[in-house]
C-alpha cells in the first residue's frame, strides 16, 4: 500500500514539473511606435512587395523571418523584462548578419517553471520579421507590460544551450 502511495507522489511531481507557474505573452505580433511600421501599412509603387511604407513615412524592406528560444535557470526571482531584453538584443545580433537594421511584427512568449525551492526554468522564445529600415528601432521588446515574473533578486545560473 505505502509503494502506491510513493507511486502517486512521484507522478505529481513530475506532473508539477512539467506545468509552467506563470505563463505570459505579447499578445499579437507588432512593432514598435518609434519605428512607425506595421504590415498594415501602404504599399510603396515603386519599390517591390515586400517593401512597404507608413504614414510616418518609415520605409521597411523585409529581408525574412527569424526566432530565438533561450532557456535560462534562474535563483531567487525571475526578472522577466530582463530575460526579454537578453533574448532579444541575441536575436537582433543574429540578424544583423544578413543586413537588417530593425525588427518589426516582433512577438514573445515566456514560460516559468520551478525546478526546486528558489530555482526556476525561463524559456523565452522571441519571435519578428528582419527589416532594413530608414529609421533605427528602439532596443526594448514589444509589450512590456504584458510580462510577468516572480518578485525578489534574480541571479542567471546559466543560459541553458540549445
Amino acid at each position: 500500500m505505502s509503494l502506491d502511495i510513493w507511486k502517486f507522489v512521484h507522478n505529481v511531481t513530475r506532473l508539477r514539473r512539467r506545468t509552467p507557474i506563470i505563463r505570459c505573452r505579447s499578445g499579437e505580433p507588432a512593432s514598435h511606435e518609434a519605428l512607425g511600421t506595421s504590415l498594415q501599412g501602404k504599399l510603396t509603387k515603386s519599390s517591390p512587395l515586400n517593401s512597404f511604407t507608413d504614414t510616418a513615412d518609415a520605409e521597411c524592406e523585409q529581408l525574412g523571418d527569424a526566432s530565438i528560444e533561450r532557456r535560462y535557470m534562474c535563483q531567487g526571482a525571475v526578472n522577466t523584462v530582463r530575460l526579454l531584453q537578453l533574448t532579444r538584443a541575441t536575436l537582433f545580433e543574429d540578424a544583423k548578419e544578413y543586413g537588417a537594421t530593425a525588427l518589426i511584427e516582433e512577438g514573445w512568449t515566456c514560460d516559468i517553471f520551478r525546478r526546486g525551492k528558489d530555482t526556476y526554468e525561463v524559456v523565452v522564445r522571441y519571435s519578428a520579421i528582419m527589416a532594413k529600415a530608414s529609421k533605427a528601432g528602439p532596443a526594448t521588446p514589444v509589450a512590456i507590460r504584458e510580462a510577468r515574473g516572480v518578485p525578489g533578486m534574480m541571479t542567471i545560473l546559466r543560459v541553458v544551450p540549445e
